[in-house]
């Protein structure tokens, strides 16, 4: 079962949401709202430069019965933009992968 993705911001509440037709990319996946929350808030001070014009937030999902919380970032234009930021982030040893729109 999927959620929207929701974006967090950690000085705030929730404050909106990306259209499911963009490119995303995905930063890890988290076990609690509250890790997910944090996740973020280090993302955002480790890679300010790279992330600092996306939104970033966390789309809920549940898998086997078990619930996660996918933190990604987006929208990206397209899946050049997405790959090349992937690319960029793995070079500082950060998890990426692009999370293509939804149809």
């Amino acid at each position: 079962t999927h959620r929207p993705f929701v974006v967090i911001d950690t000085n705030a509440e929730q404050i909106a949401s990306v259209p499911s037709g963009a490119y995303r990319i995905q930063l890890g996946s988290v076990s609690t709202e509250a890790q997910a929350t944090r996740f973020i808030k280090t993302q955002q001070d480790k890679n300010a430069d790279l992330l600092g014009k996306l939104a970033l937030g966390v789309e809920k999902t549940k898998i086997a019965g078990k619930v996660y919380y996918r933190v990604q970032a987006g929208p990206l234009k397209d899946a050049a933009s997405a790959r090349s930021l992937c690319d960029q982030l793995k070079r500082r040893h950060n998890g990426c992968f692009i999370v293509a729109p939804k149809k």
